[in-house]
Order: C-alpha cells, then structure tokens, then sequence
C-alpha cells in the first residue's frame, strides 16, 4: 500500500532552468547534491510581487517510498513535466494547482524568455512580466515505475522550468 503524498514529487527527467543558462534534470541535481555540487535555479515570489528570485538548492533527494501513481503532464510546447499527482504547479490565476487537477488548456503562469535569464545578465531578484501563457496540452497516467525525487530550496519553494513555468517543492 502507497501512503498518500501532500506534496509533489519530480519524475528523475523532468528539466529544470539554472541560473547560468544550462538546463539540467532533477535527477542529474539530486546527483550532484551527493558529491557536493550545488546547482541554482530561480524561484517564483509568493507574496504577490512580479518577481523572481536566485535560489540554491538545498536539498535535492529520490524518494524512499514506491510510487505506483506518476502522471505525465505535457504542455502546448511539447516540455513534458512526470510527477507525482500532488506536485503543483503554478496557475494563470497565481495560485498552485496539483498536477492531478491539471486539465488540457488550462493556462500557466509563464515568464517570457526564461533561457536568457543568466547570473552573469541578471540581478539576483529579476522583475519579470507574466506575458505568455503556456498550456496544458495533456495529462495522463504512465504505466511505468519511475524514480521520483524532492528538492528544497533556500529561498522560494518553486523552481523553474525551462518553458517559463514554476513547479512547487
């Protein structure tokens, strides 16, 4: 028997956006977390400002529990998100919606032009605008097992995905 999660968890090759412009997997960061590399991302603000913020990862780790439920969540780009049912994800309407409610069409928030945000070009707290909106183009059941993994973060408990959207922890 599963014990039911209350909060999400990142399938091994879900992306994330890091601060130096690359895009690695949560799995490559859960692995650099055990040799010491530390990885930084950005993370949304929720007090309401239209901001984001650099954050360290400050934990990243595979989950000790089997999953039998990972949903795949794909999105009008073609970025797909696996994750657990309770992994949220942050909504047109800036609130967190659980992957399992995620229905096709529903708006992100999405910020334009994630991939030129670099440290070297950008201040530590980037002011953005929430001008494109990424869909959901499907969710769906995977009938494999994947390993899933958590993550904390030093400041924000969001990350950022390469399409522009945020991901809780």
């Amino acid at each position: 028997m599963v014990t039911p999660h209350t909060h999400g968890y990142l399938g091994a090759s879900t992306k994330i956006a890091l601060i130096d412009g690359h895009v690695t997997t949560i799995g490559d960061i859960a692995a650099s977390w055990t040799r010491g590399v530390r990885r930084y991302t950005y993370s949304h603000d929720d007090d309401g400002r239209s901001m984001v913020h650099l954050a360290s990862f400050n934990s990243a780790r595979r989950a000790l529990f089997d999953t039998q439920r990972v949903l795949c969540v794909t999105l009008d780009d073609g970025s797909v998100v696996n994750c657990t049912p309770a992994q949220a994800f942050l909504t047109d309407s800036d609130t967190w919606e659980p992957a399992s409610r995620l229905k096709p069409g529903q708006a992100l928030r999405t910020v334009k032009d994630i991939h030129l945000w670099t440290w070297r070009s950008s201040p530590v707290d980037i002011p953005v605008s929430y001008d494109a909106h990424r869909r959901v183009a499907a969710v769906s059941e995977r009938k494999d097992t994947l390993e899933v993994f958590e993550f904390a973060l030093n400041k924000g408990g969001s990350i950022a995905h390469p399409s522009g959207i945020f991901l809780r922890s």
